[in-house]
């Protein structure tokens, strides 16, 4: 069985919020919310460094393949926001989505090109300099 990406997203940085998921989220039983919500504390986590970033980029990866629209929303979301937190992550995050503009998925490059176009606006590259 696949577990969908939000548990998966545990597995890799930890048990940090997954203990009491549930009792705040009740009616988030389904596949495209738990994926949703996995990739959305991702980013909102204002304490973590780098590094507990850089290790959710593997799995934004594996899941910038999913076809679903809330997912796929999600992975592009999750990935454009953690190349906003800064200068080091946002060169990591275009990295990461030059990677993922290879795949051969629809979704995969769906997901790559908004990201891409985003993280290298002047706009941003603006915001991370200052």
């Amino acid at each position: 069985m696949v577990l969908p990406c939000f548990f998966r997203y545990f597995s890799q940085i930890g048990d940090r919020y997954s203990h009491s998921f549930f009792s705040y989220y009740p009616e988030l039983r389904h596949p495209f919310d738990i994926s949703r919500f996995g990739f959305s504390l991702a980013v909102h986590d204002k304490e973590s460094e780098d590094e507990e970033f850089i290790r959710l980029l593997p799995v934004i990866k594996r899941e910038a393949t999913d076809e679903r629209n809330f997912v796929k929303k999600a992975v592009n979301w999750a990935l454009r926001n953690i190349g906003k937190r800064n200068i080091n992550l946002n060169r990591i995050a275009i990295k990461t989505a030059r990677e993922i503009q290879l795949i051969d998925f629809k979704a995969a490059r769906w997901v790559a090109s908004g990201a891409i176009r985003e993280l290298e606006s002047e706009a941003v590259q603006r915001r991370l300099k200052k």
